[in-house]
């Protein structure tokens, strides 16, 4: 599996802004999909990178809006 993969399953994802000119990072784990760490770290990075190369230099942070509806907790 690849990172593109991990990004097609829609579990972590940059869209848009808050009211704050903020980049949004989305993450959804109830679509967890994976079973190494690998990956889901590399994408993460992926989006944080994003996130702050997509923010004008007059913003720092950004907002993550974490769904946990239907998530289910996975001890291993």
């Amino acid at each position: 599996m690849s990172v593109i993969e991990e990004a097609r399953s829609g579990k972590n994802y940059l869209h848009g802004s808050d009211k704050h000119g903020r980049p949004v990072i989305y993450q959804r784990p109830r679509r967890q999909n994976t079973k190494t760490y690998d990956l889901q770290v590399k994408q993460m990075a992926y989006l944080l990178e994003r996130s702050v190369t997509s923010m004008d230099s007059s913003k720092s942070g950004y907002a993550w809006i974490n769904t946990l509806s239907k998530a289910q907790l996975c001890l291993q």
